[in-house]
């Protein structure tokens, strides 16, 4: 492949796009350029009064049992607090060029406001058999291009190859517009020959070793000659960059392990470091307060694939805010961190913000209203916002009277509960031990598409089977005996099968995957559990942090139907499951609280100052 060369910080020469041959870019260069000539390129994107109303997650799904899994998928959020993914959970686009598959996709609008691109690994797991040696050692050179004018149609992709020859591998690649070049700068991640030897100077024909690689291209088409962009004794992977005012902050990761004779404490194992500089061919430096939720980034490990983006006014109380993504790969995905300063960059994790687990190394972009609403109409995506009044619909503090609550739902009680010290000095708790239950009115539930449930707990040990569970939580749409296989509820368990985890489970026709969390047994401690059902995710709190989160497909209107059957201490196995825990604090709420309100909640139940 030919490239185009900068002479002087302008591309000198252009080149003449001869054919696409199967999607892949054949062409011949015309040298005809006057030496100096710069990029035709309009001015840059600007708001256009269009309102900013939401954002959208570009990324694969790390679940390499198909090829689709390694596709294009679209995500959006109207607050960037509750994302779903779009298509019914299918790519939005897909490559069958190169090794048929996706990985890392990155998005950016045009300098020039007329569209978008959307670039990516050419990669699939799947497509060599999970055979990550081969996608590090024999991967490709290519990169895969879409570039559309509208987001509800990418159309085909392109493959371009951008990699020097002596690389290995091209992963996550991104770009960013830069205005000393004209141009945008793409930078992507190499495995390649090492240049620098061991007394720190430079060497070709040293052992292999992953760097940044970076080159100029203003179309997506024809690129200027790759060229080292980011090397040091550690290796580095995965950077992504974000300009504020008239600088620039670049976030990496470190890929050295801990056993390797280079290693350096100050830089950590598998961590992201933070750099700031004025020029993106400048010298960058390190951001000297970067933190993560308190500690130095160095401690911070487990990360990769840094995103970063700017919060709307709307969505951070018209103060500026940033929202880091690091993707946590031991399972758990993109994880929130949050700052008020960019320049000094002291990150705090943020519950409030959450995401698929399924997604990962993608990255983000605000949309305006018209962007966001022609992303909900070609999806059939409908996002109203409820009207209906927040309250407790179901509160019960167990004080002389089981059946005493001061929601508007009645309950009635079956059994005979013993009375034990509540969670508050002077107050009163239930013991539920053996059939004894409550039946809550089903009009708490009826027609609600998000609720929450929270309580303050003592948890007995289990004993393993049917007796050993303490059904906290169970709500259907009637009082029909469970049939394995074909379940239809939601519930709160704890202590199934002996263990001492708490399972949150939504099930329709069957089981689907359920939020869990090891929650010690305790019959002198209370601790105090939050579940919120919302529209599309099942989230466990415990104390007020959240512990364990699910997707669901499956709405709440569909499994409970008009009027459900609602039980504390019961469900309907085998003509009736119970509890065996002590309970205080009982609340139905019935909205699904955000975990601000979770720890608000907490705190007042337990009597804890803020």
């Amino acid at each position: 492949m030919r490239f185009k060369k900068f002479m002087g910080g302008a591309l000198a020469a252009t080149l003449t796009i001869a054919a696409f041959s199967g999607g892949v870019i054949s062409a011949e260069a015309e040298d005809s350029a006057p030496e100096g000539s710069a990029f035709n390129v309009a001015a840059p994107y600007t708001e256009g009064g269009d309102e900013m109303a939401g954002y959208l997650y570009v990324h694969f799904i790390d679940q390499e049992q198909n090829a689709k899994k390694e596709q294009v998928y679209f995500s959006i959020s109207p607050n960037a607090k509750e994302w779903y993914v779009l298509n019914d959970g299918n790519p939005v686009a897909e490559s069958t060029l190169g090794e048929r598959g996706i990985r890392d996709p990155y998005i950016l609008r045009k300098h020039d406001g007329t569209g978008y691109y959307i670039i990516a690994t050419d990669l699939s797991i799947y497509n060599i058999n999970g055979n990550w040696g081969q996608s590090q050692q024999a991967g490709s050179h290519n990169i895969i291009v879409w570039e559309t004018a509208d987001l509800t149609d990418l159309g085909e992709p392109r493959m371009v190859e951008i990699a020097p020859e002596n690389a290995t591998c091209t992963w996550a690649p991104e770009a960013i517009w830069d205005d000393e070049k004209d141009a945008y700068m793409v930078f992507w991640s190499v495995l390649a020959k090492k240049s620098w030897n061991n007394n720190g100077t430079r060497e070709e024909g040293m052992d292999w070793t992953h760097h940044v690689y970076r080159c100029y291209t203003d179309d997506f088409i024809t690129f200027t000659e790759p060229e080292i962009y980011i090397e040091s004794e550690q290796q580095t992977i995965d950077s992504t960059i974000i300009r504020e005012g008239d600088t620039y902050y670049r976030f990496t990761k470190v890929e050295t392990n801990r056993d390797a004779d280079f290693y350096d404490p100050q830089y950590g194992s598998k961590t992201i470091f933070m750099e700031k500089s004025k020029s993106l061919s400048g010298e960058f430096e390190m951001v000297s307060t970067y933190k993560i939720d308190g500690k130095h980034w160095s401690q911070s490990t487990g990360f990769e694939g840094p995103a970063i983006f700017k919060l709307n006014e709307r969505d951070s109380g018209g103060k500026d805010q940033w929202c880091l993504m690091l993707d946590d790969y031991g399972g758990i995905g993109y994880t929130p961190f949050i700052t008020d300063d960019i320049t000094r960059g002291e990150f705090t994790k943020s519950a409030d913000i959450s995401f698929d687990a399924h997604g990962r190394h993608g990255a983000f972009l605000t949309l305006t209203k018209n962007e966001f609403d022609a992303l909900c109409t070609k999806y059939g995506l409908q996002l109203e916002e409820s009207e209906r009044e927040h309250k407790e619909v179901f509160s019960m503090s167990f004080e002389d009277n089981a059946e005493v609550n001061t929601g508007s739902a009645a309950a009635t009680l079956s059994g005979t509960l013993e009375y034990v010290d509540g969670v508050k000095e002077g107050t009163e708790a239930a013991k539920f031990d053996g059939q004894d239950h409550i039946a809550i009115d089903g009009s708490a539930l009826a027609g609600l598409d998000g609720f929450t449930v929270s309580f303050a707990a003592k948890l007995n040990h289990p004993t393993g089977g049917a007796s050993g569970r303490s059904w906290i939580f169970y709500a259907a749409a009637n009082n029909d005996n469970v049939t394995w296989a074909q379940e239809k509820y939601v519930g709160l368990i704890w202590g199934e099968n002996g263990s001492e985890d708490i399972a949150a489970q939504r099930f329709w026709n069957g089981r689907s995957p359920a939020p869990s969390k090891q929650v010690a047994a305790s019959v002198s401690e209370w601790k105090h559990i939050t579940v919120v059902f919302g529209k599309r995710h099942t989230t466990i709190f415990v104390n007020g942090e959240q512990v364990a989160r699910t997707r669901s497909s499956i709405d709440l209107t569909t499994i409970l139907g008009a009027n459900p059957t609602i039980y504390i201490g019961r469900a309907q196995w085998g003509g009736g499951e119970y509890s065996n825990c002590v309970l205080d604090e009982y609340k139905i709420h019935n909205w699904g609280m955000t975990a601000e309100e979770v720890k608000k909640n907490y705190q007042d139940v337990m009597g804890i100052a803020e």
